[in-house]
């Protein structure tokens, strides 16, 4: 039982993702297309995707705000399969746009 205990609380602490992340997923690609509802993003293969911005949508790396966003950006954007729509819950922008 004890033994039972200190696994639980290993996990507990180790950073491993609950319940409320278990269900996230990440889109990396080019930003196709931005506007102040949401993003279209186009991965290596083709694929497009196109996520819709929140109130709690948060912009990282390489820009800091979603006004910032331009097409051409490097992003991985983290999303959920919870989500319908496909809501934007973070965009970290690996490198932007030559130029831009």
């Amino acid at each position: 039982m004890a033994a039972l205990a200190l696994v639980a609380l290993v996990f507990a602490t180790s950073g491993a993702p609950g319940p409320a992340l278990a269900d996230s997923r990440e889109f990396a690609g080019r930003v196709e297309e931005v506007s102040g509802e949401g993003v279209v993003v186009r991965n290596r293969s083709g694929d497009e995707r196109r996520f819709v911005r929140t109130k709690q949508t948060q912009v990282v790396g390489k820009r800091s705000s979603w006004k910032d966003l331009r097409g051409g950006d490097s992003v991985i954007v983290t999303w959920s399969l919870d989500d319908d729509p496909v809501e934007c819950r973070r965009i970290d922008v690996l490198s932007t746009a030559a130029g831009r």
